[in-house]
């Protein structure tokens, strides 16, 4: 919860610096950064389960872009870089033969397309920093050449894990989006995969949780086109007004008690996807690595 709030923060250009937010953006920092230094490079809440592969790719995806948006203000914050290094390597170790993660940290089990979105996701903020994090881009390289396209099924959506049956329409912007942000749009697999999300989503809604919502606007977004204003014509209107007076999105309940946070977080950052400063969804093109 801390990582995506942070990510809310600064898709909307807050760094330490802002007058407002500063402070609430220093002390998310300092309290990822502290996780990772006291736990071996893991950002977790201590509590051993399935949570923790998504906690550190999430905190690790937050750091990487604070950690860009300080560089360019030639403000770094002390420390930032050594704990990328160490976050980025569990991730790179932690994937498996096969290109996908598993739960855990120890490359072994099935890889599952939900955890494996959050690693790209923190490796491609990985990437945007230009630093030369080790085996970064042979991970994304793996990622979206071998083990997505041997997940997709024949509609052209994506599965679970790869014994599943059939793909998953909510599976299917994550990894959609995995191959938008590192090479793969000019491939069969995306573009079949993304024939198969326009049909489903022809008349797109948040709904009551903003998991595929967060993927599929990014992944629309970045299409461009005929197919992101029809999506962002139709999804927009919906979005905003199942905003609470309070700011917030949905309510609190179910068996998530932070499920608020996280979709307010979610919800704030599919309407930043317009502007967001340097995003993880910043295409490859133009990068260069310092």
């Amino acid at each position: 919860m801390t990582g995506l709030s942070l990510l809310a923060f600064l898709g909307h250009c807050e760094t330490p610096e802002s007058p407002k937010f500063g402070d609430s953006v220093v002390s998310a920092a300092l309290f990822l950064m502290d996780r990772c230094l006291k736990n071996d490079g893991i950002m977790t809440n201590g509590k051993n389960g399935g949570h923790e592969a998504y906690e550190h790719a999430i905190a690790t995806y937050a750091l990487s872009e604070l950690y860009t948006m300080t560089k360019e203000s030639g403000k770094e914050i002390p420390r930032l870089e050594s704990v990328l290094k160490k976050a980025g390597g569990i991730i790179v170790d932690a994937q498996t033969k096969d290109g996908g993660w598993p739960y855990g940290f120890k490359g072994e089990g099935k890889e599952d397309m939900s955890v494996s979105g959050w690693q790209i996701q923190a490796l491609k903020a990985l990437y945007n920093t230009g630093r030369n994090f080790s085996g970064v881009d042979r991970a994304l390289d793996k990622a979206t050449k071998k083990y997505i396209p041997a997940i997709q099924d024949a509609e052209g959506a994506f599965k679970y894990n790869p014994d599943s049956t059939t793909g998953k329409h909510s599976l299917t912007g994550a990894a959609l989006l995995a191959l938008s942000v590192w090479k793969g749009t000019d491939s069969a697999t995306y573009k079949k995969g993304f024939s198969y999300l326009t049909e489903k989503y022809k008349n797109p809604s948040p709904g009551g949780d903003f998991y595929a919502p967060y993927y599929n606007t990014q992944v629309f977004f970045l299409a461009e086109g005929p197919a992101w204003e029809d999506y962002n014509k139709k999804f927009q209107p919906k979005l905003l007004d199942a905003q609470n007076k309070d700011g917030s999105w949905l309510k609190d309940g179910g068996t998530r008690p932070d499920a608020q946070i996280m979709n307010t977080a979610w919800a704030i950052l599919m309407l930043e996807v317009y502007y967001r400063y340097l995003p993880t969804t910043d295409k490859v093109s133009g990068l260069e690595k310092k």
